[in-house]
């Protein structure tokens, strides 16, 4: 099944008029080897065939289409009043954009473009600057060092550099820049990457940039600069604290405090596991990883980091060997688990009843004070093909895991809890959310009642805190009525941004051309590289086209299989033709003869050889 998913979030200021931007969750980008960004291009898809038994091919993962449930959430912001879209990623402390002269960054993507810059303020740090820390150069990736041994950019020596780079061979480089971030409805000023050249798989095609929300220590591209989230705390005095909840519709991120009206359940604090200096959300794991009622021991499991940024749940490839040999030792009740291969592997997906499905075990892992608990439809992710269902496997292993992480917790786990980064008090807290980030209301005596709001602390800054709500991603769901809170109706000026949300989000229902088509009058139109409806001028022959590509598609895959199969049939045959051939010639000379025969010319040889020798 297509599908094209378009989801909102919004920056609200808690307090007096908020105003609302718009922010997407976009598809995930191809997984590449080496990271834990995205999800597979390709997996192995495992299915009974119309004999009963399993069988296993390579399909094509359509990342804008069936996986929804794997996306990257991201903000529109502002940089010197134009707008650019940066990832949130809590795994990572850098704020880098594309600037408007970039050659190599992707055609019709966001950039931001330092003479348009309405601030008054705008400028390229120079490489002698304050801003451009000394010590820091690298005859590998800066261009000159400066008279106190700045780092200088390769594209031009009077400016600091700025080069960002990751594990899989992504990456970026420029040059550094300061300017005005505009988030929600405030201003405050920001040193950022300004990316004039980077690799082909860094940017994706929503995504222009990336927002770090980590600690500063990772920050430094060469030079350490100060993280967007702290400059913004700093700025408008909140609390070093906010809350990222996650949905499959979309979610929120609340800057300076939460709001304990979005959490079902109760919050549990749990003491971050810092490094010193600090770098990424660490925590301590306590015993061994739970199985369904078992325990496995794995070789190290000690600490976990909470990451945005990542996608799936990551183990190393030695745990996971050992995680996937328990569930064979003792799961193998559950058809095709046990088979060889096995489908429960990263990248492999499986066509399975949910019978058999929710007969694999529940996961735990025991924190200080709290268990991240896990059903199978919680960590088996849901993949929709032109029909058929599959259950694809949401954990993934890395070769190698650094910096002393034995677990990695991305989006997998972050769409089930609400996720509190207390910063100020060295804690993380966890809560359920039931799938909405929406404030809850609970029923007593048939009346509405809100859910009691956390009593402010004193010094708390509580109603500075800025958040982010999201639209509905269904049309209809924004005409229902909603509970009534503090924060009162939306203003009417914000009509306009949420009529052209609706418009994405009429357009996002359509899973085929045929539906697309229908909504023609809306302005929707079928993007057939996307496999997506999106708004747009429609095309009389657009459903035809995309019509002609699925067939093509389709014919090429169907020659190249029976190509396939016949190539193997005719080297089976002609390896069978020819042992049968070895055989029969094998029976047709008797060993006796053989030996009389060889006997007079080996008699013939050595008279010869007499005869050469005496003449």
């Amino acid at each position: 099944m297509r599908l094209c998913v378009t989801l909102c979030l919004f920056f609200v200021l808690a307090r007096g008029n908020a105003k609302v931007i718009p922010l997407e969750v976009s598809h995930a980008r191809p997984l590449v080897p080496g990271t834990t960004r995205g999800f597979h291009p390709a997996v192995h898809v495992h299915e009974r065939d119309f004999l009963g038994r399993w069988t296993s091919r390579f399909y094509e993962v359509h990342l804008h289409g069936g996986i929804v449930a794997v996306g990257e959430y991201y903000a529109r912001v502002k940089i010197g009043g134009q707008t650019v879209r940066v990832q949130i990623d809590t795994g990572s402390a850098t704020l880098a954009v594309p600037m408007a002269e970039c050659t190599s960054c992707k055609k019709g993507d966001m950039r931001y473009d330092i003479k348009k810059s309405n601030s008054g303020v705008a400028r390229i740090i120079g490489c002698n600057d304050e801003e451009c820390e000394s010590h820091k150069c690298n005859s590998f990736i800066c261009g000159k060092c400066s008279e106190k041994r700045g780092c200088c950019a390769t594209s031009d020596h009077n400016s600091c550099a700025f080069h960002l780079s990751f594990g899989d061979g992504s990456g970026a480089r420029g040059v550094l820049v300061k300017d005005m971030l505009e988030w929600g409805n405030t201003k405050f000023p920001v040193v950022f990457g300004g990316i004039r050249h980077d690799s082909p798989d860094f940017e994706r095609k929503q995504v222009d940039g990336i927002l770090g929300m980590a600690y500063p220590r990772l920050a430094c591209n060469p030079s350490c600069v100060k993280p967007a989230w702290e400059s913004a705390r700093d700025y408008l005095k909140l609390k070093d604290m906010f809350t990222m909840c996650m949905t499959d519709d979309g979610g929120t991120i609340t800057l300076g405090d939460f709001d304990s009206r979005v959490n079902t359940t109760a919050v549990t604090w749990v003491p971050m596991d810092l490094t010193n200096p600090p770098n990424f959300y660490n925590m301590k794991l306590i015993g061994n990883m739970k199985i369904g009622e078992r325990e496995l021991v794995l070789p190290s499991y000690r600490r976990a980091i909470l990451d945005s940024g990542t996608t799936l749940i990551v183990f190393s490839r030695r745990a996971f060997k050992m995680f996937l040999d328990h569930l064979m030792t003792h799961y193998c009740h559950i058809p095709g688990l046990c088979d060889k291969p096995t489908w429960f592997k990263p990248a492999h997906c499986v066509k399975i009843e949910d019978k058999d499905r929710l007969k694999l075990p529940d996961l735990e892992f025991q924190l200080e004070g709290f268990k991240i608990h896990l059903t199978p439809s919680e960590y088996m992710i849901n993949y929709k093909s032109k029909g058929p269902e599959f259950w694809c496997v949401g954990l993934m292993q890395l070769d190698t895991m650094s910096g002393g992480v034995d677990v990695i917790f991305g989006n997998t786990v972050m769409k089930k809890y609400l996720t509190i980064y207390d910063r100020e008090n060295e804690r993380l807290g966890f809560a359920e959310c039931g799938g909405n980030c929406n404030p809850k209301t609970t029923t007593t005596n048939q009346e509405t009642v809100a859910l009691p709001v956390k009593k402010p602390e004193e010094n708390s800054v509580e109603g500075n805190a800025i958040q982010k709500p999201i639209l509905p991603a269904n049309p209809d769901s924004a005409n229902q009525p909603k509970s009534s809170t503090k924060s009162g109706p939306q203003p009417q000026k914000h009509s306009q941004t949420a009529g052209a949300q609706s418009a994405v989000a009429l357009c996002g229902t359509a899973k085929t051309c045929d539906e697309c088509a229908k909504l023609g009058d809306k302005k929707c139109f079928w993007d057939t590289p996307l496999s997506a409806c999106i708004p747009g001028e429609p095309s009389k022959l657009m459903c035809a086209i995309d019509s002609v590509v699925v067939h093509i598609g389709e014919v090429v895959g169907g020659i190249l299989s029976a190509v396939t199969v016949i190539i193997l049939i005719v080297i089976v045959v002609v390896w069978r033709r020819r042992k049968q051939r070895m055989a029969e010639l094998d029976a047709a000379v008797d060993p006796a003869e053989q030996d009389e025969q060889l006997e007079p010319l080996a008699g013939q040889g050595r008279q010869a050889e007499v005869n050469e020798v005496f003449g």
